[in-house]
């Protein structure tokens, strides 16, 4: 199908084979990296819970007893210091950094809503303890007693994972939080990096989809357009145009159209080409074919010899017994003329009760040879009209000069037709 004939069903059909698959690939992108991501975050959160509770465990191993606040007047300043049982881990930073040097990361004790420990430092390399969590975050954990997580937690300026754990006493009492978590810089590139397998092989299988849709969409869209083109050329005479077995050998609906549209271009060949009344070839067909075997003649140097031929005494059938059965016993002879002419030429319905006989490949001495076997069953042919039987004679003028033009061919067979029935009929003259 060339660029120009392209029309709406060729862009329709591109576009319904490949759009859906695209579309339905974004959507299985989107969901995917989004169930994906899910899973991975609800992974490092897990992770991040099972750490805080392990660091809980750890302090209350060490540091056994209950959290407390206690202040000491230091030159007329209060000094307060946090007490976990009868140990000060106001400045016990060994076992927070210890936690993130095994599990890489941060990990913050609060008092209340204050910072006492942690590994959370400022540009300069300095702890930010004494500074203060969120209001919202100390609402969701102190106040409900029940750990959050978040995926944006802003810690010191920067965006973390994070698990808030409430930290309690022996009697429930909440006095605290515990903070475990790591920055979303460093656990993005973990989540990309495997989520970009994923996403590679759905897009090869998605590339690999279009093709195959796009390749079948244009296969199916090359059978039409060959159909159409076929259609086209028959529409415009062309009736031996032919349909490529390929698609008459498919076992679908394509192959059920070619065929039906070979039986539509027999059917107006038999229209065009063929005698309504005896299916041999009419006149205007007959003198086409008869100039391509002339040139294939010519070309070719094989001999090539045509006949005129005539139902001796015809009128004198249609006068006594009616047209009805002239046309009877034209169709029969029509039948010997058809069969005595198979794989050796063919025959021509000319005018009337007259008719030519093209023998291809024959030189005069097969061609007169054939005629007599012609002649001899045609004798022999009983025509049943009206309970009454009947046999005709034909005469038969014969040319074989490859030397004259068609047209003085034509002319010397008519004439030797002529001085046939000028003889008494019922002969071959040549």
């Amino acid at each position: 199908m060339s660029k120009t004939n392209k029309g709406k069903i060729y862009y329709s059909m591109q576009a319904i084979s490949v759009l859906p698959i695209i579309l339905f690939g974004i959507l299985v992108f989107i969901s995917g990296t989004y169930s994906f991501t899910k899973a991975m975050t609800e992974e490092v959160f897990d992770h991040l819970d099972t750490s805080a509770h392990l660091c809980i465990s750890q302090i209350n191993s060490i540091y056994p007893g209950d959290y407390t606040l206690r202040s000491a007047s230091l030159e007329e300043e209060k000094v307060y210091s946090l007490y976990k049982g009868e140990q000060d881990i106001t400045n016990a930073y060994g076992l927070a950094d210890h936690f993130k040097e095994d599990t890489g990361m941060d990990v913050t004790i609060f008092y209340e809503n204050t910072r006492i420990i942690t590994t959370v430092c400022d540009r300069e390399g300095n702890r930010i303890i004494g500074t203060a969590a969120p209001e919202q975050i100390v609402a969701d954990v102190m106040k409900q007693n029940q750990a959050q997580f978040y995926d944006n937690a802003h810690v010191n300026g920067e965006l973390y994972f994070a698990c808030y754990h409430p930290l309690t006493n022996a009697d429930g009492t909440v006095v605290g939080m515990i903070f475990v978590g790591k920055p979303v810089s460093s656990i993005k590139p973990i989540i990309n990096r495997s989520l970009t397998p994923m996403l590679l092989v759905g897009l090869i299988s998605l590339i690999i989809a279009i093709i195959i849709s796009y390749s079948y969409a244009k296969k199916i869209l090359s059978i039409l357009g060959r159909i159409k083109v076929f259609f086209q050329k028959t529409s415009t005479g062309n009736l031996n145009v032919k349909i490529s077995t390929d698609i008459l050998n498919r076992n679908d609906e394509f192959s059920e159209i070619a065929t039906a549209a070979l039986s539509m271009q027999r059917s107006l060949r038999s229209m065009v080409e063929l005698d309504g009344l005896t299916n041999l070839l009419n006149r205007r067909t007959g003198e086409q074919k008869l100039k391509n075997t002339y040139l294939s003649s010519d070309d070719s140097q094989m001999p090539f010899c045509i006949v005129m031929a005539d139902i001796d005494y015809f009128k004198s059938v249609n006068d006594t017994y009616g047209h009805h059965n002239g046309d009877v016993i034209l169709q029969n002879v029509a039948g010997l003329l058809k069969k005595h002419t198979a794989h050796r030429g063919y025959a021509v319905r000319w005018g009337g009760e007259e008719f030519l006989l093209v023998f291809e490949n024959h030189t005069l001495s097969e061609t007169l040879a054939c005629l007599e076997q012609l002649q001899e069953e045609l004798r022999g042919f009983v025509h049943n009209v009206e309970g009454t039987e009947l046999s005709v004679t034909m005469t038969f003028g014969v040319a074989c000069d490859a030397n004259l033009e068609l047209d003085k061919l034509l002319e010397l067979a008519d004439d030797n037709l002529y001085k046939g029935k000028e003889s008494g009929r019922n002969c071959i003259v040549s």
